[in-house]
């Protein structure tokens, strides 16, 4: 378990333009997943380029008369509808970039592991969330297909969306053996968990102890 996390944390340090990684004090390590643009931000301006397209084939048909015999919906000319979709490209880009402008650009997620607990710092509909768990309440972290979970025994908090798949396949034993150190152990699912987890990291002193009270139960049953 432990060479897996020094092959973890040297594929963070490798990638640099996705995740900043850097070792702290003891045995504490740190990484900020980078900010990445917004894909509500590439279809404003994508948009917004396509304005002036329609608005020059609107104008053309103004301008030269071309196919102003053909009806389009009814329209008196031919040109109408093309006017009426670049200005409904405009208002919707600009909606657009009024809700970019509430909810702020996406900004940095920094998880801070460190013996016994894990600290997430990061951002959400322009709130500024920091959760801290320790050690005993993770349950599990998790690669799925899409992101890192961390399972704690509320809800599952979700890390690494935009990070390749080998970079979030990395961090899974760098958390682990930075919460449970010795204990931590790693695993691929085969077929135990739903198929959206391919791999999953634990306690195994807890997982014994859990084995341990499910045969004690056993044998009270019998």
């Amino acid at each position: 378990m432990a060479n897996a996390a020094v092959s973890g944390a040297k594929v963070l340090a490798s990638c640099a333009e996705k995740v900043e990684f850097k070792k702290l004090s003891g045995d504490a390590v740190e990484f900020q997943q980078k900010g990445q643009p917004s894909e509500l931000g590439k279809a404003a301006v994508l948009l917004w380029a396509c304005v002036p397209v329609t608005s020059a084939i609107a104008w053309s048909l103004d301008r030269y008369g071309w196919m102003n015999e053909f009806q389009f919906r009814n329209f008196s000319r031919a040109s109408t509808p093309f006017w009426f979709l670049a200005a409904s490209l405009a208002f919707i880009g600009t909606m657009i970039l009024l809700l970019l402008k509430v909810v702020g650009p996406e900004r940095d997620t920094v998880v801070q592991v460190e013996p016994l607990r894990i600290k997430i710092d990061s951002w959400a509909a322009g709130d500024h969330i920091v959760r801290e768990y320790l050690a005993d309440t993770v349950i599990i972290v998790a690669l799925l297909d899409e992101a890192v979970a961390i399972g704690i025994p509320t809800a599952e908090v979700y890390i690494g969306a935009s990070m390749p798949k080998e970079v979030r396949a990395a961090v899974v034993p760098v958390i682990a053996v930075g919460l449970w150190q010795e204990s931590a152990y790693l695993a691929r699912n085969r077929g135990v968990l739903p198929k959206k987890v391919l791999l999953f990291a634990g306690d195994l002193r807890k997982l014994k102890e859990s084995i341990g009270d499910a045969a004690s139960a056993a044998r009270m049953e019998e």
